[in-house]
């Protein structure tokens, strides 16, 4: 892999780690993607992985041997004796699922979480994006983003917990928005492509606008939200600045979610765009953690509320008492955060 696209990489906010691909057709990119996905389940204890499963077998990049080179998907109970590799292309980095020379089981640190393994970059030119990506119904298991400049695609493959934490959260909106009285006025756009001015294609995991935008305004959602699963919030942190750059989508308020891999914690912050500086401004910064069965939030944060202004929401001012701001209460949030960590960790009291 060459220093540009390394540099391209970085600036992404992904690690070095993250596996890359030349893109050679949506076969070869679903067979990728499937045994990147049950890898990383695998790595989260999502099923166990015993000789004699296909699952366990994932792939080891080795594009010789096995029968057909059938990928299971995560919903397969079929048994394969031998472990079949599966074909697909080689990564330009490393290698990736590796399976030991004697098909011996995988030791327990190469199941281990892997910083960024929630990701995989592809090398996708502009048309073979628009003509095998845009037109097709979403891809099952993924997230995707363009950059048809730089022709990276990247593919997020969401976990339970990621899953459990959108789902989640929507809730949160609906019900601040039904005491709000707002309900009948918003819209959940979920995690539909949108294409920026500049070209770049990027699906949220979670959006919400006005109905009918005043006239002028976008119709395009005012409220994004980006979920991470990892140990570093950079590529979340970038992902939500994308939606509130002016030049790019314009959305009013981004709320960045990163969950912990290893323990109950979740970090959430919000941002909104301050065109005196032409950066987004953090609104608000909280960690919740669990510990000692109790909830707590940090850093220093003496209300633990999020509240999304109702100009943000609507583009417009407010024209009456009737407009509010919606407000997501402390308890919204540690119910939340219980929800999820029973998803990621198991039940918990």
């Amino acid at each position: 892999m060459n220093d540009a696209l390394s540099d391209e990489i970085s600036v992404e906010g992904l690690p070095p780690s993250v596996r890359v691909y030349n893109y050679e057709g949506m076969d070869d990119f679903s067979q990728i993607m499937d045994c990147h996905i049950t890898r990383l389940y695998a790595s989260l204890g999502t099923f166990s992985l015993q000789r004699g499963d296909s699952k366990w077998a994932g792939c080891n990049d080795d594009n010789g041997g096995g029968d057909d080179g059938a990928i299971p998907h995560l919903d397969s109970h079929e048994e394969d004796a031998g472990g079949r590799p599966c074909r697909h292309s080689q990564p330009l980095n490393n290698r990736t699922c590796q399976q030991s020379s004697d098909g011996s089981q995988h030791n327990r640190e190469s199941l281990q979480y892997e910083p960024g393994s929630q990701y995989i970059i592809f090398i996708v030119d502009p048309r073979s994006f628009e003509t095998e990506f845009l037109c097709r119904e979403t891809i099952r298991h993924t997230r995707l983003s363009y950059n048809p400049f730089t022709h990276i695609l990247i593919a997020k493959m969401p976990v339970p917990a990621h899953e459990s934490a959108i789902r989640e959260f929507d809730l949160i909106m609906q019900s601040s928005m039904e005491n709000a009285g707002l309900r009948k006025y918003l819209g959940f756009w979920g995690s539909a492509t949108m294409t920026a001015p500049d070209g770049k294609t990027k699906e949220a995991d979670g959006a919400w606008g006005p109905f009918r935008p005043p006239p002028g305004s976008p119709k395009t959602p005012s409220v994004v939200l980006e979920v991470g699963y990892s140990d570093s919030p950079a590529k979340t942190r970038r992902s939500s600045h994308w939606w509130l750059d002016p030049a790019r989508y314009k959305a009013n308020v981004a709320i960045g979610m990163n969950l912990n891999v290893k323990k109950p914690e979740i970090t959430i912050d919000t941002w909104e765009w301050d065109p005196t500086t032409c950066r987004p401004k953090t609104t608000k910064h909280m960690v919740i953690k669990r510990s000692s069965r109790k909830i707590n939030f940090g850093p220093n944060i003496h209300d633990p509320t999020i509240i999304i202004p109702f100009h943000q929401i609507f583009r417009r001012p407010r024209q009456s008492n009737e407009d509010k701001d919606l407000v997501i209460r402390t308890q919204d949030l540690i119910e939340f955060a219980y929800r999820v960590w029973n998803i990621q960790f198991g039940e918990m009291e």
